[in-house]
């Protein structure tokens, strides 16, 4: 119950973060950080299967969340926070 009034407390938080259009749409700039998060960490992945790195890897899910995290939040900082 507490989560859960915690995120819909969080809701209007939303609308706070910059916004840009793409073909007429308006998106939250988090959408393409998140995205462009995703993308790097499947190019990543796929680098490190290739090379066969990927078979030594001890924690695979917290290793790639991390990767997803570091570039999402990443290119969040560089190119929307003021």
């Amino acid at each position: 119950m507490r989560g859960l009034l915690l995120a819909a407390a969080c809701l209007p938080l939303a609308g706070c973060d910059p916004i840009f259009d793409i073909a007429g749409a308006y998106f939250p700039s988090w959408i393409l950080s998140m995205v462009l998060g995703v993308v790097a960490c499947l190019v990543l992945r796929e680098v490190l299967v290739r090379t066969g790195v990927d078979k030594h890897l001890f924690l695979k899910p917290a290793a790639y969340t991390g990767v997803f995290l570091s570039v999402a939040c990443w290119i969040w900082l560089v190119f929307f926070a003021n």
